[in-house]
Parts: C-alpha cells; sequence; structure tokens
C-alpha cells in the first residue's frame, strides 16, 4: 500500500510545489485558484495513510516524499502567512485612505451628479494594484 501513499503524496507535492509558486510571484488568483484540487488531493492523502501498514516508514520512497512534502507545507505556510500580512496591509492603507477622504470631503447631505456621484466626491479616485 506503500506505492497508492506515495502516489497520493506525488499528486499533494506538486499541487503545494505550484501554489507556492504562485504566491511567490503574488499571483493570488492562481493560487486560490488551486484550493479546491488541493483539498481533494489532502483528502486522498489521508485516506491512502490509512492503508499505510508499520514497515512503511521502511520504504525510502515513502521517506523521501514524506521529508519533500514537509519541506514544501513549511514553505507554503510561510508564504501564506506573508500573503496574510500583505492583505492586513493593503486593508489598512484601504481604510486609512477612506478616512481621509471621509474627513476631507465632510460626511454632510450629499448632491449627486447626473452619473449618480456624489458632488463632493465626484472628481475623487482611488486604486489599488495587487501586482508586486
Amino acid at each position: 500500500m506503500s506505492a497508492v501513499w506515495v502516489a497520493a503524496a506525488e499528486t499533494v507535492v506538486a499541487l503545494l510545489t505550484a501554489e507556492n509558486t504562485a504566491l511567490a510571484a503574488m499571483d493570488l488568483g492562481r493560487a486560490a485558484g488551486l484550493a479546491a484540487e488541493k483539498t481533494r488531493a489532502v483528502e486522498e492523502l489521508l485516506v491512502a495513510r490509512k492503508a499505510l501498514d508499520a514497515g512503511a516508514l521502511r520504504d525510502g520512497r515513502v521517506r523521501e516524499v514524506a521529508r519533500r512534502l514537509e519541506g514544501l507545507t513549511t514553505e507554503n505556510r510561510t508564504w501564506l502567512e506573508r500573503g496574510l500580512a500583505a492583505q492586513s496591509e493593503i486593508i489598512g492603507i484601504v481604510v486609512a485612505t477612506a478616512q481621509k477622504l471621509r474627513r476631507e470631503t465632510g460626511t454632510g447631505a450629499a448632491r449627486y451628479t447626473a452619473r449618480g456621484m456624489s458632488a463632493r466626491t465626484a472628481g475623487t479616485a482611488l486604486a489599488l494594484s495587487a501586482q508586486a
């Protein structure tokens, strides 16, 4: 049954490698797009683990793939933590900018332009980019 576990683990290794590459490039869309497939692969790995016998750790293939998997999961956690920190910074910038705009434009009754925008803020623009 080691071969079944190794095959399932190799699938997870490939997906973690792809996700880590995407996260390193700050390609969050590509990384997020792997979530469903990664979840299925991990579920298959857990099922395969139940079929391993006590002697499986003597199998060199199992040990080698397990080491790779451990390294990739550690790297993945680091990339995800960095991504969450960056997301938190971006949210902070958006909130601070919105608060500044609100202070500068006031909060009283607003008049609207023909396009439906507040006359007070019709010229105000805010743009963000996720590119690093």
